[in-house]
C-alpha cells in the first residue's frame, strides 16, 4: 500500500533492504491523546441536519447513495485496480449504468466497483446493528470486497508472478512492501502474530471507551489500526476504508470517501501516523467527512429548488488558514473567487438561452455597493468589486431581478472558510485560500456552479412572477 515507484537513474546492484520491525498499532486510548478538535466538523454536521430536517427522507438517501458510490469507485482506484478521475466518480455518483463503466474502464473496473458497492451495503446494514463486529464478519467483508478478484501480484527473487488470492482468510506469507527509493521494507504483523494482532484490534474496536468516542477518532482508528496489521494477502486498503464507514454511516451518515486525486495526502497522512502523529492522519479523516458533509448539505439544498441544469457533487473546503497571508493577498483571492462565481453564471446563461425579451447582465465592477460584512467577517478593503447580476424581461411584461454579490474575508481567529460571497447578508458561497490558489479547483468550480444555479432559479421565479403581474396590468394577462 505504501510503495514508492524507483526515480529515474536507479541502476546496477541494490544493497541487502533495511527492514523496519513491525509495529504494534496503537491502542485506542494512546489514539485518543492525540490533538483533535472537532468544532468545524460539528459545524458542517449542523448543517447538514438543519438542510436534512427541511428535505424529505428520500433526498438524503439518495444523497448517501452517491457518497457510497463515490467511496465505491475510488477504493479501488486507490489501489491501482484501475485508474479514474472526478469526472468518472461523479457519473457513477450519478448512476451510471454498469455497462457505461464496463464501456469505459473496462470488465476488470466494473467488477471491482460492483464488488465494492456490495460491500458498502454489507457495511450499511452491520452499522445499524452493535453486536456485529467480529473477526468473522471481518473476513466476511474482505471476501465480499474482493469477490471477482482472482490473483494478486508478488514480488519475488526471480521477479513478479500471480498467486492466487484467498478470500476472507489470513495471509500465510509476508506481505510487506518495500520503499524503492530508501531501500526499506515496511513490516506488517508478522504471519504469526496476525490472528492475535486481529483478535486484538477487535477488543479495541468493542471496548467501551471506543464505543463512546467521536466518530472521527473511531474512523481513523479502525482504519489505522487495520492497515497496520494487513491481515489478508491483498486488498486490506479496500477493507479498512470500508471498515472506517461503518462508525461514519452511523454518524454523521455518510461514508468515507477518498478519491484518487486525494492519494498522495493519503499516504503522506499514514506515514505520519506510523512515526507517532497520529493527529496528522485524524485531520485527514476528518476533513474528507467535511468534504462529504458540505457535499451532502449542497445536494440536498440544489435538490429542493428548480434547477438550470444538472448539478455535480458539491466537494466541501478544505482548510489551510489564514495566518501568515498579507490582507492585500486575501483581498486578491477573495475577488478571484467572486470572478469564478461570475464564471459559474455565465455557463448556465448564454445568448443561445437566453433570448428577447428577456436580457441580463452578468458583470464584475469596480466599487463597494455599501452592504454591511456579516460577522466575523470583513469587506475587501484593495480595489472592491462586486458582481452585478439581472434578468429582465421588456415591455409589455416588464420585469426586473437584480442581485449584487461581494467577496469577504474571514477575519483572523474566527473558525470556517477562509474567503465567502456574499449576497444580502448571506452567505452563498465558502472557500479556504487553497481552492483558490495557485489555481481554482474542481471542487469550487462545482459549488460555484450550484450556487449559481440556485441563485438564477430564484432570480428566474422573480422575474416571471412580476412579468405575469405586468400583463395582467396592462391587459395582456389573465
Amino acid at each position: 500500500m505504501r510503495v514508492s515507484e524507483t526515480t529515474e537513474g536507479d541502476s546496477g546492484a541494490r544493497e541487502e533492504p533495511v527492514v523496519a520491525p513491525y509495529k504494534a498499532f496503537p491502542t485506542f486510548k494512546e489514539w485518543v491523546a492525540a490533538p483533535f478538535d472537532a468544532s468545524i466538523f460539528e459545524r458542517f454536521e449542523l448543517q447538514l441536519e438543519e438542510a436534512r430536517a427541511t428535505a424529505d427522507s428520500s433526498v438524503f438517501d439518495e444523497v448517501v447513495t452517491q457518497a457510497t458510490r463515490s467511496a465505491a469507485v475510488d477504493t479501488g482506484a486507490l489501489e491501482g485496480i484501475f485508474e479514474t478521475d472526478r469526472g468518472f466518480t461523479y457519473s457513477v455518483a450519478a448512476g451510471a449504468a454498469f455497462a457505461d463503466i464496463r464501456a469505459v474502464k473496462g470488465a476488470t473496473a466494473a467488477r471491482a466497483i460492483e464488488d465494492a458497492l456490495n460491500a458498502y451495503e454489507f457495511v450499511l446494514n452491520a452499522a445499524t446493528r452493535k453486536d456485529y463486529l467480529t473477526e468473522v464478519w471481518i473476513r466476511d467483508l474482505h471476501a465480499t470486497i474482493c469477490r471477482s478478484q482472482e490473483t494478486y501480484t508478488v514480488v519475488t527473487e526471480h521477479g513478479s508472478a500471480q498467486r492466487d488470492l484467498p478470500k476472507g482468510v489470513y495471509k500465510t506469507e509476508p506481505n510487506n512492501p518495500i520503499h524503492l527509493n530508501t531501500n526499506v521494507i515496511h513490516s506488517y504483523a508478522p504471519v504469526v502474530d496476525t490472528a492475535p494482532e486481529m483478535a486484538r484490534l477487535v477488543d479495541e474496536l468493542r471496548s467501551p471507551r471506543f464505543e463512546a468516542a467521536h466518530p472521527v477518532l473511531q474512523a481513523s482508528y479502525a482504519h489505522y489500526a487495520f492497515v497496520c496489521v494487513h491481515p489478508f494477502a491483498d486488498g486490506n486498503g479496500r477493507v479498512s476504508r470500508a471498515l472506517a464507514s461503518v462508525y461514519l454511516y452511523r454518524r454523521p451518515g455518510v461514508p468515507l470517501v477518498i478519491y484518487a486525486d486525494q492519494k498522495a495526502a493519503y499516504l503522506d497522512s499514514l506515514e505520519a501516523a506510523d512515526r507517532g502523529d497520529y493527529a496528522k492522519f485524524i485531520d485527514f479523516v476528518k476533513f474528507r467527512l467535511i468534504d462529504s458533509l458540505a457535499s451532502a448539505r449542497q445536494d440536498i439544498r440544489a435538490a429542493a429548488a428548480p434547477s438550470v441544469a444538472k448539478q455535480l457533487e458539491q466537494l466541501a473546503i478544505l482548510q489551510t488558514g489564514r495566518a501568515g497571508l498579507p490582507h492585500a493577498e486575501l483581498d486578491a483571492l477573495a475577488s478571484y473567487l467572486l470572478e469564478a462565481l461570475r464564471v459559474a453564471f455565465g455557463e448556465h446563461v448564454t445568448e443561445a438561452l437566453v433570448t428577447p425579451p428577456l436580457s441580463t447582465r452578468n458583470q464584475v465592477t469596480q466599487g463597494d455597493p455599501g452592504a454591511t460584512p456579516p460577522e466575523g467577517m470583513r469587506k475587501v478593503v484593495q480595489a472592491p468589486t462586486f458582481l452585478d447580476v439581472q434578468i429582465a424581461s421588456a415591455a409589455p411584461g416588464s420585469a426586473t431581478s437584480r442581485r449584487l454579490y461581494l467577496p469577504m474575508v474571514t477575519r483572523p481567529g474566527v473558525a470556517g472558510p477562509d474567503l465567502s460571497i456574499v449576497r444580502d447578508g448571506e452567505v452563498v458561497l465558502e472557500a479556504f485560500v487553497h481552492d483558490v490558489t495557485p489555481n481554482i479547483s474542481e471542487s469550487l468550480r462545482h459549488r460555484a456552479s450550484r450556487v449559481a444555479a440556485t441563485e438564477l432559479s430564484a432570480m428566474l421565479s422573480d422575474v416571471a412572477a412580476q412579468s405575469a403581474e405586468s400583463l395582467r396590468s396592462t391587459g395582456y394577462g389573465v
